[in-house]
């Protein structure tokens, strides 16, 4: 549990999951799934006012058909917060209350066709707007499984000494327990007595249609219900519609014990507050999510059980939990997730969120409990027997049924102690638990938290354990460019918190995870002693790094960090890259990831790192993608996956310049860049890439300049792209298609139609294609892809049309051009368009489109009357450490490329020699140049130019 939000190196966009394992790969992190129609925003401070309209919005909302604004959470109970606030202490931020801050965040639905990722791009760039995000749907985290009895069916009880801990409390009725759910049935036989009523509401008021309590919702005298029938009708009723899992939540934490009936809950003292977020129906969705943890910490719930998730990081929902959290002083409990994946899960990985991950009966992971180094600790989660609807008993598997008892352990230390701080009750459970055995945990060290929730050891040592933590780190970037540069020496500066009890001495040290023979100057700090709640930094001469000169981009270091004291040890893990070399467009309908290699869709085969490529909500349509270029079987340089048996993928690039993005002062249109060589010269080409992203449009266009130089001509050379598409789960029901007359391949889904993706070759050379089948006769593409099969593909013409329809699976396809002669030192252009659309039909406009916009591109001559035959642009331009000068040539030459400061002293050479005609990117690093105005300056034989930019340091 994380209560200061660290540093962010680099942010990536991951999964959302409900409970599925995927088969391709054990640790994979999708991209969230986002709520169509949908975005929320953050008004500025000095822009807001009560009513926002679709007019607040101007062109972009005309663009978007903005039908209505309407408030996040929900308005009435903001104000009621505010004024309540004061039982715990109220945050201002600024001459802002945290409720006047929260008030600020509106939903915007729209009714184009536009996805929601792109709708929030546009959104954001209007200056009134603070931020805008998608929505990110979220779940339920249990796995239902057969209630066959058994022996000991609350065997949870004692794996986690709750007999224990009951000689010394059982939890006060004083103490109040958020079950944020499908609501709880509140006349269950073991339920009813522990139900949290409403004093404002309950008894004679329950029922006289007036807020008598002035919250903003009227009669909620036993909770409210945020989702209703159909997620949009709220009422006042909790009471579960058919799914049980609320009732089987709360059950675990606070079902009545001692009453001869049933089961009981591990804080059986306490309250249990039912808080309906989900609509009605068989696999509802949860629209009141963070109504619902807004409405129980308001209402007094000191503990928040949410088991449920998903993938998806949200700015918003983070000040939420914030919120409650500093000025309610509530302790919000959450679920890691089902997924058996390696994973981040929300809200569950947010910074003031305690992340409960699952065991079973043994004491190892549960089979399906999701892990990472964010979990803080682990429950029992296998055949948890606990109250079902209808008055009834069963057993559930997950970590939604750990979570409550790890919320139940909390309410037991406040039943105990009510002056606790939400972030010394997390603690105090983190701190006392079984630690895991190295045989139980395996190759999930310190990615399930400290180990297993020990309520005995909690309730008896909770005021005697010290536990310090890092809770905080920023990196001391030298050149404060916001990236780590091969050969820079960073430091860490670490933020040590002792949380509990006064320590005699805390010390930190930091070890290199990987790489492993990383060296860290002054890899210890001694604080010495520390009482409780004091916090130290450590020291900016300690914990240096060196990073290698030659250290590759996007590589990865991490940092194990360990605090402690004489009671216990806390470790931390951080994460940093190198150089990042990949960006993500998303100015249109298309958000794809590009690096500056060839991959497309993610950083190689590391789906950590890059969104995929996804049309308008529709999650990921694309498992893997890379560029092939060749003159023969064994010259043949790809980025393209080598199938299970060799892990990873071809490295057939090496990065000249990164792959980035830039947007015009229209934010119509958005660029991408980037330059490569094949590794060894094994052909002898550069290969400079750019996309273009067009407001509105369906596709995205990618263009790849080939130059030779290789210093002889270049026969039979083709230049395609490996496209491995997944319009569903593992591809299944997938087929591969060719349209002839627009050179476009396409996938579409045999049981969901609505759906298809494409890929068009719109230069002009001969078109290749090759549908794939990796279930059937192309299998080798999952076990062993060798060049032999990728040149075949590439090679051959139009020599496979289709995938058959029959037990239809995974289709993937490859199309490029050629054969093509390629004199030394010229170059030629392959042009893709990759597309998206609900049929054949928007394909094929996208084609069309696509080809009108390269024809725009290549079709504006030189005329040496009119131009000088040379454009420079510096891109950013005022920029502090680094820039990148675009270089455009209308004619080859040989040319001179230097930066001059205003006294005519050249600073720095950036090319001498032969330059084609087309643009060229130099990037520009100033190192220990002093703020002010310089000048880039191009000279060769027959052109001339130059331009100014700004170092503001």
């Amino acid at each position: 549990m994380r209560f200061v939000l660290p540093l962010v190196i680099v942010v990536t966009t991951l999964s959302h999951s409900y409970a599925q394992q995927t088969e391709k790969s054990a640790e994979t992190l999708e991209p969230g799934v986002a709520t169509p129609g949908m975005i929320r925003l953050k008004i500025k401070r000095e822009s807001f006012k009560p009513e926002i309209t679709p007019s607040f919005f101007g062109e972009i909302g005309k663009l978007l058909g903005v039908s209505e604004v309407t408030s996040w959470l929900n308005p009435r109970l903001l104000r009621y917060a505010n004024r309540h606030s004061n039982l715990y202490k109220t945050q201002w931020l600024g001459y802002e209350s945290w409720a006047g801050s929260l008030s600020r965040i509106v939903v915007v639905h729209y009714v184009s066709d536009i996805g929601s990722r792109e709708a929030a791009g546009l959104i954001a760039s209007i200056p009134e707007v603070e931020y805008a995000e998608p929505i990110w749907e979220r779940k339920f985290t249990y796995v239902p499984n057969d209630p066959d009895a058994r022996s000991g069916r609350q065997w949870h009880l004692d794996a986690i000494k709750a007999f224990q801990a009951w000689d010394i409390q059982r939890g006060d009725s004083t103490i109040t327990i958020g079950i944020i759910d499908t609501g709880i049935e509140p006349d269950h036989q073991d339920l009813q007595e522990a139900i949290w009523l409403n004093p404002g509401e309950a008894g004679e008021n329950r029922d006289n249609g007036l807020d008598d309590d002035e919250n903003g919702l009227i009669d909620d005298w036993r909770g409210y219900d945020f989702g209703g029938v159909d997620g949009y009708s709220p009422d006042n009723d909790p009471t579960p519609f058919s799914d049980s899992h609320g009732t089987h939540v709360a059950g675990i934490a606070g079902a009545t014990g001692d009453n001869d009936i049933g089961v009981a809950g591990v804080a059986y003292g306490v309250k249990l507050m039912s808080v309906k977020i989900s609509e009605d129906g068989l696999d509802p969705k949860l629209p009141g999510d963070f109504d619902g943890i807004l409405y129980a910490a308001t209402m007094g719930a000191q503990i928040i059980n949410c088991s449920w998730g998903g993938a998806g990081r949200s700015i918003a929902e983070q000040e939420v939990i914030d919120a409650v959290t500093d000025s309610l002083g509530v302790l919000v409990v959450a679920a890691a997730g089902n997924g058996g994946m390696e994973q981040l899960f929300y809200p569950a990985s947010y910074n003031n969120v305690l992340s409960v991950a699952a065991t079973d009966r043994n004491g190892s992971k549960w089979e399906f409990s999701n892990y990472h180094h964010r979990v803080d600790l682990s429950a029992p989660g296998y055949k948890i027997w606990s109250t079902k609807l209808y008055g009834g008993y069963g057993y559930e598997d997950g970590t939604s049924m750990a979570t409550p008892m790890v919320a139940a352990g909390a309410a037991l230390l406040l039943s105990e102690n009510p002056a606790l701080k939400p972030e010394e009750t997390a603690e105090i459970l983190r701190a006392t638990t079984d630690p895991f055995s190295p045989i139980a945990i395996g190759q999930f060290t310190d990615k399930l938290g400290t180990g297993r929730l020990n309520l005995r050891n909690a309730i008896e040592r909770m005021d005697a354990i010290s536990s310090a933590r890092m809770v905080d780190y920023t990196v001391d970037d030298p050149n404060d460019n916001g990236m780590i540069d091969p050969g820079e020496t960073i430091a860490l500066r670490a933020d040590v918190k002792n949380i509990l009890a006064d320590a005699s001495n805390v010390s930190l040290v930091v070890e290199p995870v990987s790489p492993a023979n990383l060296v860290i100057e002054g890899d210890s700090v001694d604080f010495g002693p520390m009482s409780s709640g004091q916090q130290s930094k450590t020291p900016a001469d300690k914990l240096r790094i060196t990073i290698a000169p030659d250290a590759e981009p996007d590589s990865k270091i991490q940092l194990k960090v360990t605090v402690t004291t004489e009671d216990r040890s806390n470790v931390e893990y951080v994460n940093l890259i190198v150089f990042p070399t990949w960006q993500t467009t998303s100015l249109n309908n298309i958000s794809a990831t590009f690096n500056s290699v060839g991959n497309i869709g993610y950083n190689g085969t590391n789906r950590e790192e890059g969104e995929g490529f996804y049309y308008k909500s529709k999650g990921s349509l694309l498992w893997h993608a890379g560029l092939m270029i060749g003159t023969s079987e064994t010259k043949l340089a790809d980025v393209v996956r080598i199938g299970l048996s060799r892990l990873g993928t071809d490295n057939g690039f090496v990065l000249a310049t990164p792959f980035r993005l830039s947007r015009d002062q229209t934010h119509t249109v958005e660029t991408g860049k980037a330059t490569f060589t094949d590794r060894d010269d094994l052909i002898g080409v550069d290969v400079a890439i750019t996309t273009k992203e067009y407001r509105g449009e369906n596709f995205v266009l990618v263009m790849y300049e080939i130059t030779n130089t290789s210093g002889s001509r270049l026969d039979n050379l083709f230049c395609g792209l490996y496209l491995d598409w997944d319009l569903s789960k593992n591809g299944t029901g997938d087929v591969a298609s060719w349209d002839a007359i627009n050179k476009l391949g396409f996938v579409r889904n045999l049981n969901d139609t609505s759906l298809w993706t494409g890929a068009s070759l719109l230069s002009d050379q001969e078109p290749n294609y090759y549908a794939a089948n990796s279930q059937g006769d192309d299998h080798y593409i999952i076990s062993n892809f060798r060049d032999v099969h990728k040149w075949n593909m590439l090679s051959n013409g139009v020599s496979r049309k289709n995938t058959p329809t029959d037990n239809a699976v995974d289709a993937s396809m490859t199309i490029g051009g050629g054969p093509v002669s390629i004199e030394p030192d010229e170059s030629t252009t392959f042009a893709y368009a990759l597309m998206a659309g609900p049929d054949l039909k928007s394909l094929q406009t996208a084609v069309t489109e696509a080809k009108n916009r390269y024809r725009e591109l290549v079709s504006v001559p030189y005329d040496p009357r009119t131009s000088s035959g040379i454009t420079i642009q510096a891109l950013p331009s005022p920029f502090t450490y680094e820039t990148t000068i675009f270089l455009t040539l209308a004619r080859p030459d040989r040319l001179s490329v230097e930066v001059f400061n205003l006294s005519g002293e050249r600073v720095a050479i950036l090319h001498e020699g032969p330059l084609h005609a087309r643009e060229h990117p130099f990037w520009f690093e100033a190192g220990e140049l002093a703020s002010g105005v310089y000048i880039v300056k191009a000279s060769g034989e027959g052109i001339q130019g130059e331009k100014k930019m700004v170092l503001v340091r």
